[in-house]
């Protein structure tokens, strides 16, 4: 449903684009209503639904987040590292490279999340339906991504404005008609494709002949390890999805990330500071300013830690509310709300981290690191299987970040004044 081509804005190029005050608040008001319409697809259904059919629309949000995650590896962090730091003269032809890749991967996501929605409901309607949710959402992040490779923060809000209003009256309709999953899924593809119609670009131009995958790996080095990098911070953050329908049941995943949601605008809101922090650092590690790319590497973790703390005030203030009227259907979900919040300020904390790491292209350190977490977090997980209490996979997870953390500071900040142009090898 959404547009096939990755579009190149209509303005023109400006790398060294404005980091001020309002390009902040802008950033953060497209990453607001994109987290406000998440949680409104969510808790419409939490509230109004049960935990099989909530379990169902997590399953395949889930799968989409880990292939948005993987996207912004392999076509995010290009955009706005390496694109970012090439003169002008080439950056057309390496968006080209971008625009055939970014094709085959949302093709391959929504072909694979058709077949996770069939599996889980078997239904036909279900799967087209998340087929088009995940391409709808990947084409919405390439177009939010080369807004922000030209400091183009206000097309980025307005972008993000137009798809919220859309959202609130398709889904408005499509719920009353049906109240499933699939309306969900059907609301948000539907209202991220008029925006994407709304705000296009320019056409990218065909990509050079030859070996598409060849001609990436050498306009983009290091950008595999990105992408290894983006898997298994998924498989750190994101793995009980797929191992709790297979070890237990949907409506076990339902309760797992209900508990979850009420932290997601926050995990949204670090995807906004990724954004609009990975060119400016990029920049600022290219001129030699790294101690003020550091500066800014910690504003960003006070920030998460501060906006954590005060989200956390206000849902220990309004709990007793928040249990009677939004998770009536599901019991005993405090204690997965609490577990939630501590690795939501853990996983933020090492975001912040990674921007700081990706600018010097410390893709294969940070990615190294990844793999290890993913790996225990895998074993750990299979506790599950055993029988014991669904909270066991948020202790996990928890305790994988913990891990993480440590070893960015002590491993991966070492060093980081080092040369940038070349991946470390």
């Amino acid at each position: 449903m959404a547009s096939t081509q990755l579009d190149i804005p209509r303005k023109k190029a400006t790398p060294d684009g404005p980091f001020g005050v309002g390009a902040v608040a802008l950033s953060f008001l497209d990453q607001g209503l994109h987290s406000l319409a998440s949680l409104i697809l969510s808790a419409v259904l939490i509230v109004g639904t049960d935990p099989a059919t909530f379990g169902r629309f997590a399953l395949i949000s889930g799968c989409t987040l880990i292939a948005a995650s993987l996207h912004y590896g392999a076509i995010g962090i290009p955009l706005l590292v390496h694109v970012r730091q090439t003169a002008d003269a080439q950056r057309l032809e390496k968006i080209a490279i971008l625009h055939a890749v970014d094709l085959r991967f949302r093709l391959a996501s929504a072909l694979i999340i058709a077949a996770v929605g069939f599996w889980a409901s078997g239904d036909v309607v279900t799967a087209a339906a998340g087929a088009a949710f995940s391409a709808a959402w990947l084409a919405r992040e390439t177009r939010r991504n080369l807004f922000y490779l030209e400091a183009d923060v206000v097309s980025a809000a307005r972008l993000g404005a137009a798809s919220f209003v859309l959202l609130l009256i398709s889904y408005s309709v499509l719920f009353y008609i049906s109240r499933t999953e699939t309306a969900a899924l059907l609301a948000s593809a539907l209202s991220t494709s008029i925006a994407l119609w709304m705000f296009r670009g320019q056409s990218a131009e065909p990509a050079p002949r030859g070996n598409i995958l060849g001609l990436y790996h050498s306009a983009f080095p290091g950008a595999g390890w990105s992408v290894i990098n983006s898997a298994t911070n998924e498989a750190q953050t994101r793995l009980h999805v797929l191992t709790i329908p297979l070890f237990r049941s949907v409506d076990q995943l339902g309760l797992v990330e209900a508990g979850r949601i009420l932290w997601a605008p926050l995990q949204l809101l670090g995807s906004a500071w990724q954004r609009i922090a990975q060119p400016r650092i990029a920049g600022l590690v290219q001129a030699g300013e790294v101690e003020e790319a550091k500066w800014l590497t910690g504003a960003g973790i006070g920030l998460m830690v501060a906006a954590t703390s005060i989200w956390a005030g206000a849902v220990c203030l309004f709990w007793p509310l928040i249990e009677n009227r939004f998770y009536s259907q599901f019991p005993h979900i405090g204690l997965l709300v609490a577990g939630w919040g501590a690795v939501s300020l853990l996983i933020l904390s090492n975001w912040s981290l990674v921007v700081f790491l990706n600018a010097h292209h410390r893709f294969r350190t940070v990615a190294m690191i990844g793999m290890a977490a993913a790996a225990s977090t895998a074993f750990l997980l299979a506790v599950l299987a055993f029988g014991f209490d669904i909270s066991a996979a948020l202790v996990v997870m928890a305790t994988v970040q913990i891990g993480v953390l440590i070893s960015f500071l002590i491993v991966g900040l070492r060093g980081s004044d080092m040369q940038v142009g070349r991946s470390r090898s």
